[in-house]
């Protein structure tokens, strides 16, 4: 499942622009919701703030991901709200969490994927 913080409709141009999903989900896509309330981001402890999101440490991911062609085009939902990725297993036990201090703040795909082999 992916949280993300804008409206309904910004959810539904991720689902079907960014990840170019089809506009219903197939059972074997992920289920987007989101939450402008950003209620669920404060329950699982993630940071916000615009010092955050403008900090000297996003500098470098930043240049790289321009490096790379990668061009922001529009904000969607709050631009201060840093994300973070949970791993939680059917019971609720939370196998995985990290929260992002900054929008270049990502964990491994190594992690990731060993925590969910475990879920």
């Amino acid at each position: 499942m992916l949280v993300g913080n804008g409206n309904p409709a910004q959810a539904d141009y991720f689902r079907t622009r960014v990840l170019q999903l089809p506009a219903e989900r197939g059972p074997d896509e992920p289920a987007i919701w989101t939450d402008p309330t950003l209620a669920a981001f404060n329950a699982a402890g993630m940071k916000r703030g615009r010092l955050r999101t403008f900090s000297p440490a996003a500098a470098g991911p930043l240049a790289r991901a321009l490096k790379n062609g990668f061009r922001q085009r529009r904000t969607m939902g709050d631009p201060w709200q840093q994300g973070g990725v949970l791993v939680v297993d059917q019971r609720g036990e939370v196998l995985f969490a990290h929260n992002n201090d900054n929008p270049g703040d990502h964990p491994t795909v190594e992690d990731v994927l060993a925590a969910l082999a475990r879920a």
